[in-house]
């Protein structure tokens, strides 16, 4: 039987960012564990990727904090999935080539809006942030595919399905549903307590519900989608719209320019996949429990094109840059060149590549 572990002859740094795991935070959902140490990646105190200076050294907030600095926000590309080292993560490689600081914003398994949220919440620990380049698209998109269920105002987001049917089994969401809004107004005029005794209100937080089944108020916010996701186009597309000019706002607000790319994805691009690709998607195809199988029947060249058109009309409507990363590395890769660990994620040969075409087509 075909496993996952199979990538790691090919591919041992995978076995790192497979062991990595989730740190569950509010608002944002999860992150990185912080003060994560291999010697392939290592995470800081606050669970962000390290960036390498060109001496090698990492570069700490601190340093960034002292002068202008610069944003690579996105998901796990631009974390550096797939990277064997932090110093060959595509803001390390930016910041190599450039001789400029580029931290390392990138989320794993973020969507658009956890990207936007992640950057609001940290930004005011920096002076001044010259540019913020959105390395992004593909978490929107793949998770549309691979939710059965979607919100115009939320979108989907990595274990969607899992957080739904588990917060509303909770004992919280069954019974605090009844009493929640009456407990709220007493505790708001100073008599939360009433006439509960501290036993009732703990019982209250961790008693057993009285019905079983899940609970549809919160899952019923999500629009029931149909298999080809045809007719949820528009749908994707709105908080995309909304994120972007939040970005804009922002950006003009601290006197930053914001560029968007769209990512790469193997099947987006004019090339013959390496020999290694080759047999690392036969892997991924084969292995059970994946969503690549899906993702590769689902992502074509024709949402792709309309997917990259839909997105240059909105940055242009917004007043962002827009910039496709799949022409360029349709332009400027070689046949048999190894890009890519999987179909999204890159090799380090594909982030220095990228770096390259980034700091002469988009940040020159």
């Amino acid at each position: 039987m075909v496993s996952l572990n199979d990538r790691y002859t090919l591919a041992p740094q995978m076995r790192v960012y497979d062991a990595l795991g989730v740190r569950w935070v509010p608002f944002l959902m999860y992150f990185h564990p912080p003060d994560f140490h291999t010697k392939v990646l290592n995470t800081d105190r606050r669970g962000f990727r390290l960036t390498c200076l060109p001496s090698g050294e990492p570069l700490t907030w601190d340093m960034a904090a002292q002068d202008s600095c610069n944003l690579m926000v996105g998901a796990s590309t631009v974390f550096g999935v797939g990277a064997r080292h932090d110093c060959t993560t595509i803001p390390s490689r930016l910041t190599h080539r450039s001789g400029l600081p580029w931290l390392n914003f990138g989320g794993r398994a973020y969507n658009s809006t956890q990207e936007f949220l992640l950057f609001s919440m940290y930004r005011h620990h920096f002076k001044r942030i010259r540019r913020v380049l959105i390395f992004s698209g593909l978490g929107d998109l793949s998770l549309f595919f691979i939710s059965p269920r979607y919100s115009p105002d939320f979108g989907p987001f990595f274990g969607m399905s899992q957080f739904l049917e588990a917060m509303n089994r909770l004992p919280l969401a069954k019974r605090v549903a009844r009493e929640w809004r009456g407990l709220l107004a007493k505790f708001l005029h100073g008599k939360f307590i009433d006439n509960k005794s501290p036993r009732s209100l703990l019982k209250l937080f961790t008693g057993t519900p009285k019905t079983s089944g899940v609970n549809q108020t919160n899952a019923d916010a999500y629009t029931p989608l149909t298999p080809d996701q045809a007719q949820g186009k528009d749908l994707l597309l709105q908080p995309l719209t909304r994120n972007l000019a939040n970005w804009k706002l922002f950006a003009d607000c601290l006197g930053a320019r914001v560029d968007y790319v769209l990512q790469p994805f193997a099947t987006w691009i004019d090339r013959s996949p390496s020999p290694e690709e080759i047999q690392l998607f036969a892997i991924l195809d084969k292995a059970q429990g994946g969503h690549w199988p899906l993702l590769a029947k689902q992502l074509t060249r024709e949402w792709y094109k309309w997917f990259a058109a839909r997105l240059r009309d909105i940055c242009a409507e917004v007043g962002i840059s827009f910039f496709d990363l799949n022409e360029a590395f349709s332009r400027h890769c070689k046949r048999d060149e190894w890009l890519f660990v999987d179909r999204a994620h890159l090799t380090d040969i594909g982030s220095d590549i990228s770096s390259e075409i980034l700091l002469s087509e988009v940040l020159q």
